[in-house]
């Protein structure tokens, strides 16, 4: 704008610049978050879990995928993350056969 308060074309360019150099990193951060909140539940019928021998809930006590090294969910939480599988969601009372006891502090 210029002292008179018009709109000048020079302050129009500087805008659109600023503007299309902060549209992409707002999208990313949008697309991230969108991304997370989509990550699908681990069906035991998937190829993957199948061949791991995937349960929802575990017949061995005291082995669940909450308190196994691999499991990335919060404490509490119903699902998680899990190293194993990344594009989905494990059940903290499931297990497979890669499950390795969490160590304690961790």
């Amino acid at each position: 704008m210029d002292m008179n308060g018009t709109l000048t074309r020079r302050a129009m360019i500087r805008a659109g610049m600023m503007a299309g150099a902060v549209l992409p990193l707002a999208g990313m951060v949008v697309g991230r978050a969108t991304a997370a909140a989509t990550v699908p539940d681990l069906s035991p019928a998937d190829p993957a879990a199948n061949a791991m021998g995937y349960v929802l809930k575990t017949a061995k006590p005291g082995e669940t995928c909450a308190n196994c090294a691999q499991f990335a969910g919060k404490t509490g939480a119903a699902t998680g993350r899990c190293e194993l599988f990344p594009d989905n969601r494990v059940a903290a009372a499931g297990w497979c056969s890669s499950y390795v006891k969490k160590k304690a502090g961790t």
